[in-house]
């Protein structure tokens, strides 16, 4: 693969942290990607009720036609850490179908990518994969 920026994280260390990946919504829309959004807050974690802290949300952004994770967006305790697979995913063009075989430890904020990882699957044109 050759070097590329565009999975470089950036990170706010805000409580709670304010973590972002690859391109956001406003990027792919000038760039004409059919953009699929899917989010998950963090409430609705064990994670959050072990903590007693239920701040927080994570939204992954992929494109449709390439079936590929392109970016993604979360606030919530310690995102830079736990977001560091959507990364990885973004900058080795995971295919989604892959991605959601992915087990995360429980509980862990980890947990909420599965169901928007599921959802971004399941959206993506019928036939179409990564190339």
């Amino acid at each position: 693969m050759r070097p590329t920026n565009s999975a470089i994280p950036r990170v706010v260390l805000t409580s709670p942290a304010v973590y972002s990946v690859g391109l956001s919504p406003n990027r792919a829309a000038e760039l004409g990607i059919d953009l699929l959004t899917s989010g998950y807050d963090l409430a609705a974690t064990a994670r959050a009720a072990v903590r007693a802290d239920d701040r927080g949300r994570v939204e992954l952004y992929a494109d449709r036609s390439r079936g590929l994770l392109i970016g993604a967006a979360a606030a919530g305790p310690y995102a830079e850490e736990w977001m560091s697979e959507i990364a990885l995913a973004v900058r080795a063009r995971t295919p989604l179908s892959l991605l959601t075989d992915v087990v995360h430890a429980f509980p862990s904020h980890g947990e909420s990518l599965e169901a928007p990882l599921r959802e971004l699957a399941a959206a993506v044109r019928p036939g179409e994969s990564a190339r």
